[in-house]
């Protein structure tokens, strides 16, 4: 059944991160600790519950490449600065972006891990197209992705991973740190059944995921829905 969140999809061509979350996280998608704010002082107080440091990022569907007109900021290490880069970041998209409906913002903990971008676009003929990738800065640069239909099982998802260039860095190669690949599989598992219970979505971009240790799972930083 789905949940109340999605009916907004009816009538919105983009939902915002913090929709998305509303969606994602009951079906127990694992992002990390992000709480919606529209003033500072809600901001700082939830940054000292979680601790420093903290990301900030806009929450507007008029805002797609937030990094490019100062929508993001991350390791931010005081409640000072937090209040300044609250501030900083509706001065730089009010004026990059006049037109921007900006909904409030998003305070979260800071995540380290290994960068993954996955992906579904839904195709006429074969239906969600799942991907799995390098992500965050990477995405561009390396283009290293696998793309399967869905359902896809676990064996598929497992396959797709070892398809990827940096497969050998996740695996854990000459004594390097080994990541969870098995959670990764079942998050592309996880979104490609996502995707067929949810025609309506016509694309979706998780990027970054950040990839954890070997045992301790992944966290969704970003989110993207297109209708």
């Amino acid at each position: 059944m789905k949940n109340q969140a999605s009916l907004q999809l009816v009538n919105n061509t983009e939902l915002t991160e913090k929709e998305i979350r509303e969606i994602l996280i009951p079906q127990k998608f694992s992002f990390n600790k992000a709480k919606f704010i529209t003033d500072d002082k809600e901001g700082i107080a939830y940054a000292n519950k979680i601790g420093y440091p903290v990301v900030l990022k806009v929450v507007s569907v008029d805002v797609i490449h937030k990094s490019d007109v100062g929508g993001v900021q991350v390791n931010i290490k005081t409640d000072q600065e937090l209040s300044q880069a609250f501030a900083d970041m509706k001065q730089k998209i009010n004026s990059k972006l006049p037109a921007a409906k900006i909904k409030g913002f998003l305070v979260g903990e800071m995540v380290k891990g290994f960068e993954i971008i996955l992906g579904m676009r839904q195709d006429n003929k074969f239906g969600p197209m799942v991907m799995v990738g390098a992500g965050g800065v990477y995405t561009e640069i390396l283009k290293d992705t696998a793309v399967r239909i869905a359902p896809i099982t676990q064996i598929e998802a497992l396959a797709m991973i070892k398809e990827l260039k940096i497969y050998d860095l996740l695996a854990g190669s000459r004594g390097q740190k080994e990541y969870d690949i098995l959670a990764l599989a079942d998050l592309i598992v996880k979104l490609a059944n996502f995707s067929l219970s949810y025609p309506e979505i016509k694309e979706i971009d998780l990027n970054p995921v950040m990839l954890q240790e070997k045992g301790e799972g992944y966290l969704i930083v970003d989110a993207r829905f297109l209708k």
